[in-house]
């Protein structure tokens, strides 16, 4: 399978996606294996991967890799990378190894109902991801239960499935992650029904058919057509003047009804809750966040408030580097996690400094406008479903929780193609949905507009660029929600258009918008400006 499958076919991938894919297919057969006393390559035991600390079958199907693998200059590249890999990760504590595997393995498994190949998303263009796998000698899966990992050292890592809408959440003892675990249970169900009201009152709309019609420009049909024939893409959708058009690669099995991982495209969606819930006069942007482990002097030392946290102009909280990604994805609750790596020696009011740690702290000063109690707890865990995704009919979207309960609106959320694309419908149409509010136009104005000079395309939660890369020339703004190794949703207003791409590897991904002759600006240099 991976000589006759994927190595002849694409030459490029890396000993790190086969070893993920090789994987996934454990999950796919409900498996449990036990993989101790293979023999790994040679060039990994250099790397220090020594037996006894890395998964010995891992190591197996990276030699076969290696034997069927004839490109020797990509061979080269993929030990460069695995050997840095190898020792960063060596570093990183057992559990914090197993827990990223056992996420992932659930959450693309489970939730997202992914097949083999499509599990390079695992890695979606990060070796870091698939190297963790070094270190696998058991997983096993179970939809009823959830996904177990265990360790060459013994560690055991259990992430339980809590349904098709919150997903994952790491258990943390026989008893789940708290004696609440039941109440994510219930609120799953809460959750349901607000979809099944919703798929009932939008049945009809769009992408139904039942928005203006209008002639799709043969543009924007090329567009579509060029764009989903990059091998890692997944899909492409494009709206043009509320008319839809879907592309979707039947090379990786993706479906309209697939649910497809959006990374960093979930602060976007935490920078729209915030902002119902302004508007709701529950929350006030330019208050200081709560966050109880640092002192008053602290927040207001370094203007620690909502809107600043949101924009990302807080200086630095915690680096975005591998380490601490994992470890601020494993930790109990993730907004702690980031304050515990502030810094503390100067203040670094208005600095920029994009860092994932930022929206989870924001996920929190979320929950802290509902009541601390049970109720409220089920009220926030509902509250993108009822303030966002039940509204405009994106129903299914899954996002998920961390240990204490707050959504890591950092990086976990997943939907279909289409329900991204209602999120950059919204914006379009600054905040309504079948003309009535979901979110309030003046947020999206301001939500989506730069706000320091020292963040030229960061707005608040999404991206904004004036003129879209300086190599493409292009004169028209563009709104973009944006995810790593090639998650974007973009809304150009400018020509009533949003574009989603979703896929792998973003090296190769932005080939379709970052040059001059890119065919996003063929596009836009094709179509007449729309007055907005």
């Amino acid at each position: 399978l991976l000589e006759g499958t994927f190595i002849s076919h694409r030459t490029n991938l890396s000993a790190m996606r086969l070893l993920s894919m090789a994987t996934m297919l454990w999950c796919i057969v409900t498996a449990s294996a036990d993989v101790r006393g293979v023999e790994m390559p040679t060039w990994l035991e250099e790397a220090g991967c020594t037996d006894g600390q890395c998964g010995p079958i891992a190591m197996n199907l990276m030699q076969t890799a290696n034997e069927g693998h004839r490109n020797t200059a990509a061979l080269q590249t993929r030990k460069k990378v695995a050997e840095r890999v190898v020792r960063h990760l060596k570093g990183i504590g057992d559990s914090v190894r197993a827990s990223a595997v056992a996420q992932q393995a659930c959450s693309l498994c489970l939730l997202a109902g992914r097949n083999l190949d499509e599990y390079m998303a695992v890695v979606t263009g990060s070796p870091e991801l698939g190297i963790l796998f070094l270190w696998v000698a058991e997983l096993s899966i179970d939809k009823t239960v959830g996904v177990t990992v265990g360790d060459v050292h013994g560690t055991n890592v259990t992430y339980a499935f809590l349904g098709n809408h919150l997903g994952c959440v790491r258990m943390e003892g026989p008893s789940g992650p708290s004696p609440q675990l039941g109440l994510l249970s219930r609120a799953s169900v809460a959750i349901d029904g607000l979809v099944d009201e919703s798929q009932r009152r939008l049945a009809n709309t769009w992408p139904a058919g039942l928005w203006p019609s209008t002639a799709v420009p043969q543009p924007v049909l090329d567009f579509a057509d060029t764009a989903i024939e990059d091998p890692d893409a997944y899909a492409i959708l494009v709206s043009y003047k509320g008319t839809l058009v879907e592309r979707y690669s039947s090379k990786h099995s993706i479906t309209a009804e697939s649910k497809l991982h959006g990374w960093s495209m979930a602060k976007s969606i935490l920078s729209l809750l915030i902002g119902a819930r302004q508007g709701e006069g529950h929350l006030d942007p330019a208050s200081y966040i709560r966050a109880p482990e640092i002192g008053d002097d602290e927040k207001m030392r370094r203007n620690l408030t909502i809107e600043n946290v949101l924009s990302m102009r807080v200086g630095q909280p915690l680096d975005e580097s591998l380490g601490t990604s994992f470890d601020l994805w494993t930790a109990h609750s993730s907004a702690a996690y980031a304050l515990e790596g502030l810094p503390r020696h100067s203040s670094q009011d208005g600095e920029f400094y994009y860092a994932s740690s930022n929206s989870n702290l924001n996920s929190r000063e979320l929950r802290y406008t509902f009541a601390d109690d049970a109720q409220g707890l089920a009220e926030y865990l509902e509250y993108p479903w009822q303030a966002l995704f039940a509204p405009i009919g994106a129903t299914s979207f899954a996002c998920e929780v961390d240990p204490a309960f707050t959504f890591v609106f950092s990086s976990f959320c997943y939907a279909s193609a289409r329900d991204y694309m209602k999120i950059g419908q919204l914006i379009l149409q600054k905040g309504s949905w079948e003309g009535e509010p979901v979110i309030p136009a003046g947020w999206i104005e301001s939500t989506t507009r730069v706000v320091s000079e020292r963040s030229p395309e960061y707005a608040s939660g999404w991206w904004r660029k004036e003129r879209q890369y300086p190599t493409a020339e292009f004169d028209t703004p563009v709104i973009s929600a944006t995810g790593v190794s090639g998650q974007y949703t973009l809304v150009i207003p400018e020509h009533d258009l949003v574009i989603v791409r979703l896929g792998l590897a973003e090296g190769r991904s932005t080939a379709w918008w970052n040059s001059s002759g890119s065919p996003l600006k063929v596009l836009l240099d094709s179509l007449p400006s729309t007055p907005r």
